[in-house]
């Protein structure tokens, strides 16, 4: 008697479903369609547009929240990935998980408001890399180099000007 009155003790004061959630952390959910957000992670069907045409098949882009990207991060560190990334694909769902900041710049590139062309560049580039792995390709360099070759084309499927296009390709290859 003493042990349920302990669990439920400590079910009230714990934060709804937090030692539930730590537990079971869902690194591939399925998000809901919305805008991107610093704070709400959703499937953006635009980029979900592009990364599919780029991929030759169905995919799906995922934006994360500030919140969501830290504990996918988490969950990456501990299963043996690096989490430094930008971006991550699951090969076997195609779904493509975005950062924040990575997201941020592309709605800015989509809502021709970005002024930053070295982070563009980087985003598109992230994106076009995604895709890359989505199309079924699994070794970084070999993703590296498609994504290289197909950057451009996911600038002018975002809608980058075709000036634009040319100075984020330029910024990438020189800088990046």
């Amino acid at each position: 008697m003493k042990r349920l009155a302990l669990v439920a003790l400590l079910a009230a004061l714990l934060p709804s479903g937090a030692s539930a959630t730590a537990a079971k952390f869902n690194p591939d959910p399925v998000f809901p369609n919305g805008p991107i957000s610093e704070t709400t992670s959703h499937q953006i069907v635009k980029l979900t547009r592009v990364a599919s045409v780029l991929a030759g098949r169905h995919a799906v882009v995922n934006c994360w929240s500030e919140q969501g990207w830290t504990r996918f991060q988490a969950w990456l560190g501990a299963n043996g990935q690096s989490p430094l990334h930008s971006g991550w694909t699951f090969f076997a769902t195609r779904d493509v998980e975005l950062s924040p900041f990575v997201c941020l710049t592309l709605k800015q590139a989509l809502a021709k408001s970005a002024n930053e062309p070295l982070f563009r560049a980087n985003a598109v580039e992230v994106l076009a890399h995604e895709s890359a792995h989505a199309s079924g390709i699994h070794a970084e360099d070999t993703a590296e180099c498609q994504a290289m070759r197909t950057s451009a084309r996911a600038a002018r499927l975002l809608g980058i000007s075709a000036k634009e296009v040319q100075e984020l390709e330029q910024i990438y290859r020189g800088t990046l």
